[in-house]
């Protein structure tokens, strides 16, 4: 390629960026010859339902009740107050589309996703971009290709609110260890916010742990209950709310743990999609023992995590604790793994081992759609490969730590 021209490339950067253009233009020109019939499975109900998350959240918050409102079923609303209060202003574009004509109004809510996006999604790529080494015409590749992934396609169609909880959890990342007492405490402040929009990043305070940052991570406690239980005041229903919401996930629990999720990443997920490919149905798991199982895997992870060194290796078992070991984490939250993969990808060394990781974070990221008869298993197929990636990580770093405790003369 000319672009590369001058630009020294290692095997893993050519490999990766290769790979996933290759793959990327073969699902767009499939699309296109299909005329729009195949290779839709990429989004979710094949993009019947634009924008789902955005504006339905917003619908959500019609007359101050989110978690009682007669529009849809009740299991559909489960997000934390939070981020219903943020959006309560924008609610009058949705009830009776605020006096406006039906068209209008959802020009107007698609304008304001595109600016929302855009405020959150152009600084994530700029971080990541910055943390690429090998000159701007690989770091401008590398941000193609992510943006160019099923991750990041499903995402944008999706309309969800993950990159606002994705730019506060990075500055955390960046920041909780600053000198400058101010910008540790707002590190920690901007983490307990996407906490409590989003529940995921809480798993992030988990560093505060690792350095023995205690008071740190007491705070983040504090901050992050005070931003979860104070939004519901500004409802109908005040606190009862917090007992709604509970119902809600209780109904939300039961009705998607026992069904084909296409677009979800996680051991339970996998688990169904297995049973539907080989008996062509679902059937029902104990889910009480699944999430024991997983809480036990997560504490393993998140110890494994602690004997890692390389950057990579550490974000990709803390980011899988939280988000690989529930049983509906949407494919939305692959996007918090462009960061471990951006590190990957400034190793320059290639070995088998390298290989096989790279391999995984193609399939990860491979927005070709693959079938199985009518059956798109391209999902299914990322969601085994970083869950490949995440238990191999694991088994790896608990036998780091196996070594690190053991006499030498018993090794």
């Amino acid at each position: 390629m000319n672009f590369f021209k001058q630009t020294k490339l290692t095997v893993t950067e050519k490999v990766f960026i290769y790979a996933i253009f290759s793959l990327a233009a073969c699902w767009l020109l499939l699309f296109i010859a299909s005329g729009g019939q195949q290779q839709k499975e990429i989004v979710f109900t094949k993009g019947k339902d634009f924008i789902m998350d955005f504006y339905n959240t917003i619908k959500f918050t019609e007359e101050r009740s989110p978690y009682l409102s007669e529009y849809l079923s009740r299991y559909n609303r489960i997000y934390p107050p939070l981020i219903y209060m943020l959006l309560y202003p924008l609610s009058f574009l949705t009830a009776d589309h605020g006096g406006l004509p039906p068209h209008i109004s959802a020009f107007t809510i698609t304008f304001l996703y595109i600016l929302f996006t855009l405020a959150f999604s152009v600084p994530f790529y700029w971080i990541i971009y910055n943390i690429k080494t090998g000159g701007k015409k690989i770091q401008t590749a590398v941000i193609a290709t992510f943006i160019i992934s099923s991750v990041s396609i499903y995402s944008l169609e999706r309309g969800n609110f993950i990159y606002i909880a994705i730019i506060f959890s990075i500055f955390f990342l960046f920041y909780y260890k600053h000198k400058n007492s101010r910008i540790s405490e707002t590190a920690i402040i901007l983490l307990s916010i996407a906490a409590s929009i989003k529940i995921y990043p809480a798993i992030f305070g988990i560093l505060l742990i690792y350095e023995k940052h205690y008071g740190k991570f007491a705070r983040l406690i504090l901050y992050s209950c005070l931003l979860f239980f104070l939004p519901f005041l500004f409802f109908k229903e005040g606190f009862t709310n917090f007992i709604y919401l509970l119902e809600n996930l209780k109904l939300f629990t039961k009705l998607y743990s026992n069904q084909l999720m296409y677009h979800n990443i996680g051991i339970i997920p996998a688990i169904n999609f297995i049973f539907y490919i080989i008996k062509g149905k679902i059937y029902p798991l104990p889910l009480n023992l699944f999430m024991f199982f997983n809480g036990i895997l997560m504490i393993l992870s998140l110890i494994s995590a602690y004997f890692q060194k390389q950057t990579w290796k550490k974000l990709t078992l803390i980011i899988g604790a939280s988000t690989l070991l529930q049983f509906n984490s949407g494919f939305y939250c692959g996007l918090y793994y462009f960061l471990p993969i951006t590190y990957f990808l400034n190793t320059k060394k290639f070995n088998f081992k390298i290989g096989f990781y790279l391999a995984m974070f193609i399939i990860f990221l491979n927005p070709y759609q693959i079938y199985k008869g009518h059956l798109s298993i391209s999902s299914f197929l990322s969601n085994i490969a970083i869950l490949t990636v995440f238990l191999t990580l694991t088994a790896e770093g608990l036998w780091k730590g196996m070594q690190k405790r053991m006499p030498t003369n018993q090794l």
